[in-house]
């Protein structure tokens, strides 16, 4: 399918992947393409400063990181056309979460966790709030709303240094 890629999605219906190639060993320029196990064929659909490609729950839109005036943010597509891809929000934010309907994105910077929209202004959340006093809030933290109840957040974030000298330890 490709040699090399990263910030995997596959889509609902399992037939169709997302993944980000990197375009530069020296550079950020990356590629965002789709891979559809039926045809055994890739398509790229977007270049640039991008990243992290979400599928939506229904599959018709796919969400992504763009870097614009030196920040990131969340655009959007539809899974049809990538060539009418549009600002989803002018909230900056340094990582996608994912969807979690088909007007709503989970996006963080490392203060906060947003809820942007298509309807509605942004909504936000301290990470510290989220976390408590024992995780650390890092970059390669994930956030996935749960599947079964979307009031659930699933947090994969590092636990802090405990006093005592004992190794930080990976909790998910």
């Amino acid at each position: 399918m490709a040699p090399e890629g990263s910030e995997l999605a596959l889509s609902h219906d399992g037939k169709k992947l997302l993944y980000t190639r990197s375009d530069s060993k020296t550079g950020p320029e990356r590629t965002i393409v789709l891979y559809d196990f039926d045809s055994a064929k890739s398509l790229e659909l977007v270049h640039g400063y991008v990243r992290q490609a979400f599928w939506s729950p229904d599959d018709s839109h796919i969400a992504y990181l763009k870097a614009q005036d030196r920040s990131w943010q969340a655009w959007t597509f539809a899974t049809s056309s990538p060539e009418s891809a549009v600002a989803f929000s002018p909230q900056p934010v340094s990582a996608l979460h994912g969807w979690i309907d088909n007007h709503t994105l989970v996006a963080t910077d490392m203060l906060n966790a947003y809820w942007l929209s298509d309807e509605t202004l942004p909504q936000a959340v301290a990470l510290k709030d989220i976390y408590g006093p024992t995780f650390q809030v890092m970059s390669s933290d994930t956030i996935r709303v749960s599947p079964i109840n979307p009031d659930l957040l699933l947090v994969s974030a590092t636990i802090f240094r405990l006093r005592l000298g004992l190794p930080l330890i990976p909790w998910v």
